[in-house]
Order: C-alpha cells, then structure tokens, then sequence
C-alpha cells in the first residue's frame, strides 16, 4: 500500500509519478545550488503537484496556487519525498506565514503526509513483531509442551505492539516492565467500572497473554488481582 492512499489525495498519487518533465524554464534557485539539484528536477516536482492539482482528486490541494509556490515550499517538498524533512524546520517556516497563505495551506498537507507516513512505518513495524512473536510462540510450544494449551490461548490478532515485542524477545528482566505497563492499562480499562474489574481483566486477551508468558518464564500462574489496587 502506498504512503499516499490515506493522503487527502488518495491512490491517484501514483499517477502523478509518470507524469513527463516540462522544459526546463525555471533558472537555477539557491537551494538548487545549494544543494546541487539540477533545476530539471525542480522542474519535475513542480509538474508533479501540476498534475495532483488539475487532477481535481483533493478539493484541499485545489486552494493551492503551485505556480506561486517559492523554491523553498518546493525544496520542503523534495526533502519529504527524501525522507529527510525536518519537521522543526517546516514548523519555523510556517510560523513566520500566517494561517491560509498559500505556502502554509501547502505545508499543511505536507505534515499531513508526514503523519501518514509514520502511520505506515509503525504498521510495518507492528507487522513485523508480530511475525517475530508467532516464530517465538512456536518455538516455546516445542520447548515446553505442557503449557502449550496456555500458549494456544494467546491471540495475537487481539494484542497490541508492546505484546509482541514482548513475546518475540522474552526475557525475565524487561518482564517487569510489561507488567507495568500492564497495571496501567487495566487501571484506566476499568476506572468506570470497579465492580466488574476482575472479570474484565480475566477475559482481557492481554492478560491471558501475560499469564501465558509468565508460565513460560515458569514465574508461577498470572492472576487478575495482581493488577486491581
């Protein structure tokens, strides 16, 4: 999945990367020099956002007037293209814009996609621990079949990031920390409803995952009181 299919301009982004190059007709800017971009590929962004724009695909991107747009906004823009825009050197640049110019609307869209990018990373991130948890739980249930019905109960579908990382590197000494974090997400899961906290930690797929995991380290049964003050 692209980075650009949850942008305002959806998956037509990638239509725009065939877009042709126009003449070169724009002279050389600092930040070309600077840099050692050839105006060519100045050239090319800004046909690039041409094409996003007459696209029609984002009625936000149509505020935008790309012809007005400096070497500056366009230079923000081959860096995030890059992977490497400072998000502290486009917030210094906004804040000397005021709100609705037509360079802050576009940094504007540009965070947003800096957002969405990260977005993805953490997923792929997530998607991978999760891989490594599911080796990991193998190769327990193989080590230590009599609690391999424990293991079975673990849904790794209904767990969260820290979770995996957990199972995929288990490990006594971080397990500390995992309860407590634990301890926090059950105490704001059940501040609004004390009476039922027990039963709801009981059945919490995160809690069978760390009574699980506790047997595993052979740390004795994990129990829901553990985690009620």
């Amino acid at each position: 999945m692209s980075i650009f299919e949850k942008t305002p301009f959806g998956a037509g982004f990638e239509r725009y990367e065939k877009g042709k190059q126009i003449p070169e007709k724009n002279k050389f800017s600092e930040y070309e020099k600077e840099r050692g971009e050839d105006a060519g590929h100045f050239n090319y962004l800004r046909e690039k956002l041409r094409k996003m724009k007459e696209g029609g695909s984002d009625r936000h991107f149509g505020q935008i007037d790309v012809e007005g747009l400096s070497d500056e906004a366009i230079n923000f823009y081959r860096l995030f293209e890059k992977g490497n825009l400072d998000e502290n050197k486009l917030d210094e640049y906004t804040s000397k814009l005021s709100p609705g110019d037509n360079e802050y609307n576009f940094a504007a869209l540009l965070r947003n996609w800096i957002l969405e990018r990260k977005d993805l990373n953490a997923e792929k991130e997530k998607e991978a621990l999760k891989m490594e948890a599911e080796n990991k739980l193998m190769e327990l249930k193989k080590k230590k079949p009599h609690i391999a019905a424990r293991l079975n109960n673990i849904d790794l579908n209904l767990l969260r990031r820290l979770d995996f990382k957990m199972i995929a590197n288990l490990d006594g000494e971080n397990f500390n920390d995992y309860e407590n974090n634990l301890k926090e997400y059950f105490k704001n899961k059940t501040q609004k409803k004390p009476d039922e906290a027990l039963t709801i930690i009981k059945n919490d797929p995160r809690f069978k995952c760390y009574a699980a995991l506790k047997e595993a380290l052979d740390l004795g049964p994990g129990s829901p009181e553990k985690f009620i003050k």
